[in-house]
């Protein structure tokens, strides 16, 4: 009987499963909403992250600010098979265990945000299949909020809100439909030429960690740099 349950419950939670519609909703809560981003809490991760999904959740919370104006907000985020805090707070739950294991486990660059009982307290959790994954799934909720992958190349202004609320269910874009998606830096010159150094001061690092965020909150994973004279290798 308890394994017919179970198995129920993993069915419903399948079905359950949406693409990444629309679950962010400000200032009304919404119909099954069960968190608000602009509660008390914390983001969690483990130190040991791959070192791309840090900066991402240091990004995140950045944009958390300039939306709600603090980042102190209940969200667990991780990589699917290697994040302790990830297997720490879904120890109890094992028909979340198995749904995640069978969307993620071997999968390319996917990613589920979801809701999860983390002891007493509601949590929104961001897990991805790979880096990228995660990655991926960090930047579409910074997305959804009201952050545009081009806040910083075209200006695009971020709207504030007292509330952030995340509606109930569980939500992934599924594996990419193409395995490399990126930017090519063509014909740089004049006009990104000379916007890298009158900002930059050049084609360096600071200029490609703006180009690199842009590419990942677009989620892509390729860039093909500048040619002529700004070439690197």
């Amino acid at each position: 009987m308890k394994k017919t349950l179970t198995i129920l419950l993993l069915s419903f939670l399948l079905q359950n499963i949406k693409a990444a519609e629309r679950f962010i909703f400000f200032n009304e809560k919404p119909h099954e909403a069960n968190i608000c981003l602009s509660s008390e809490g914390i983001i969690q991760y483990d130190a040991k992250e791959h070192k791309g999904v840090i900066i991402a959740i240091d990004n995140l919370k950045s944009d958390l600010q300039k939306v709600i104006g603090h980042s102190n907000v209940p969200i667990i985020i991780g990589t699917w098979g290697e994040s302790d805090i990830v297997k720490k707070c879904l120890s109890k739950d094992k028909a979340t265990i198995k749904l995640l294991d069978k969307e993620l486990k071997g999968k390319y660059e996917k990613y589920i945000i979801t809701t999860i009982q983390n002891g007493t307290e509601d949590c929104l959790l961001i897990v991805g299949s790979d880096k990228r994954g995660t990655i991926y799934g960090i930047y579409e909720l910074s997305e959804q909020i009201g952050v545009s992958p081009w806040y910083w190349w075209a200006d695009v202004p971020v709207q504030t809100h007292k509330n952030v609320y995340a509606k109930s269910a569980i939500y992934t874009d599924g594996e990419p439909a193409g395995k490399y998606r990126g930017i090519f830096i063509n014909d740089e010159w004049p006009a990104m030429g000379a916007g890298a150094n009158s900002t930059f001061g050049g084609f360096n690092h600071k200029m490609y960690e703006k180009v690199f965020e842009l590419i990942l909150r677009l989620k892509g994973n390729y860039m093909w740099s500048a040619m002529w004279n700004s070439s690197f290798y």
